[in-house]
């Protein structure tokens, strides 16, 4: 089925709109498209047009727009970077409780388009107050912090700045880590590693049978509401916990030293190494220790970041044929009206299946002189071609890439894959277990995989815009996580 990228309004045309693949990387649902975006789209000035439009479920923003979440000052304090935690997320906690307490007996009839209206109204400020003060805020004071470094020590080591902001405990690091443990119940388990490997379950009702099944309901109750791909459509771990089996069953292959936590703890080593070095030289020099209060405060980042993506971004619930539907039907429906018939719903399934499986272009409209197209080849060089992207995590790795469109086909990641996939979003991080090395189409050096990437210490290259296109599966690759640069042999 062809899918086509258009835009509504000719008038568009005239504007840069960016593919935000980072944020949006698979097609959503009719529903999900039709809900009003959690910062609104629309840029409120006449003869404007929307900050980002929905384009066959995929977000495109105008490029230069001004941040959704508002202006942000500069912040002075750890206090204020680290505040988030007790003023938003109660109401994280308080929001999640009221949408899955709903009653829809208890609606009065006309009433559901303001009930809807309503909980877009609260989602959106919760979803907004998070974001700004969590992440935003600890973005700044990294930016700040780099800055700084550079200016003071030199622009070529400007990358030692990132080493400073790795190695904290946080909830992500928490989940890898409660799927380790599991894994070491399968691993010590001859029978139980059976299992898992020929049915993905364990079966067995011995002792380390219950054992592991009540652990993994333990994890399930803590864990269990992570998404695929923040798709609200689909199942999460607790509603089909194949995708935290397969990585308990990779992660069951490998040797202690391969931990979350093992990897973690090599980084706050370095971290802590390099701190000492550099409280030390701000005893004598000034210029250092003006670094130190930019340091402390940069060095919330990482766990905001993570903590954020786990306690707020994925706390929502999936059903099943709601999600095709478009919100006036679902509204209609809700207050007696007609529901969608099958046969709609089915369509609008295979419809979607297309939209996922589609690329879309990097720009629509107006492309600015310094986009790079997205079919842009790589660069021939002595029987290789070279794909260029950001230096995210320095080293260099070579191995087997595979190209992952999503959660599910990470399943076939084993221990040593290059991960090639368009983005990296929270719940692809237990995987980096795994892997040997990282390649994305989209992110930065701030973004969740170079940080992650970091964290476990692999090389990786982020932002190449068309990896996923260019590499091919099963290819031998090489990634210079130092360089930037992904050498795909002949």
């Amino acid at each position: 089925m062809e899918v086509c990228f258009t835009l509504p309004d000719p008038a568009y045309e005239a504007y840069t709109w960016v593919y935000q693949d980072e944020h949006t990387p698979v097609s959503v649902t009719p529903l999900i498209a039709d809900a009003p975006a959690p910062f609104g789209r629309e840029s409120g000035r006449t003869g404007r047009p929307p900050r980002s439009i929905c384009i066959n479920g995929y977000n495109h923003a105008i490029a230069g727009a001004a941040s959704p979440f508002g202006e942000a000052p500069s912040p002075q304090t750890v206090e204020e970077i680290t505040r988030w935690r007790e003023e938003w997320l109660p109401q994280v906690q308080t929001l999640a409780e009221q949408l899955t307490s709903c009653d829809p007996a208890a609606v009065s009839p006309g009433r559901w388009e303001q009930v809807l209206s309503d909980y877009d109204v609260e989602g959106g400020r919760v979803f907004a107050g998070v974001h700004r003060t969590a992440v935003l805020l600890a973005r700044i004071a990294v930016e700040r912090f780099q800055n700084a470094y550079a200016q003071r020590f030199g622009e070529e080591r400007r990358p030692e700045a990132l080493a400073l902001l790795q190695g904290f405990p946080n909830r992500s690091m928490d989940r890898k880590s409660a799927l380790w443990g599991l894994s070491r119940l399968v691993r010590s388990n001859a029978r139980l590693s059976q299992a898992l490997e020929q049915l993905g379950k364990p079966t067995d009702e011995t002792s380390a049978g219950n054992d592991f099944r009540r652990v993994l309901e333990g994890v399930l109750d803590e864990f269990g509401h992570t998404t695929n791909m923040g798709l609200q459509d689909l199942p999460t771990w607790r509603e089909d916990p194949a995708i935290p089996l397969a990585l308990v069953r990779g992660y069951a292959r490998l040797e202690e030293d391969h931990s979350p936590r093992a990897a973690a703890s090599k980084q706050r080593e370095t971290r802590l190494r390099m701190e000492e070095d550099l409280k030390a030289r701000a005893q004598a020099d000034p210029s250092v220790a003006a670094l130190l209060p930019l340091l402390e405060m940069a060095q919330q980042f990482f766990p905001n970041l993570e903590d954020h993506n786990l306690l707020a971004d994925q706390r929502l619930a999936s059903a099943e044929d709601v999600f095709y539907y478009r919100r006036a039907e679902l509204v209609s429906a809700l207050e007696g009206g007609e529901v969608v018939f099958q046969e709609m719903i089915a369509a609008r399934r295979t419809l979607q299946e297309a939209y996922r499986e589609a690329s879309p272009p990097r720009v629509l409209g107006n492309p600015m002189d310094d986009t790079p197209a997205s079919d842009a080849p790589m660069v021939e060089r002595r029987g290789e071609e070279v794909l260029r992207g950001v230096p995210a995590s320095a080293g260099s790795y070579r191995g087997r890439a595979l190209v992952v469109e999503s959660l599910a086909g990470a399943a076939r990641l084993v221990q040593g894959d290059v991960l090639v996939c368009t983005v990296i979003t929270p719940p692809w991080s237990p995987y980096f277990a795994l892997v040997g090395a990282a390649v994305t189409n989209a992110g930065g050096i701030l973004s969740h995989g170079a940080i992650v990437a970091r964290e476990f210490g692999i090389p990786a290259v982020v932002g190449t815009k068309n990896a996923t296109s260019l590499i091919p599966d099963g290819a031998t690759v090489t990634v210079d996580g130092t360089k930037g640069i992904v050498i795909v042999e002949r």
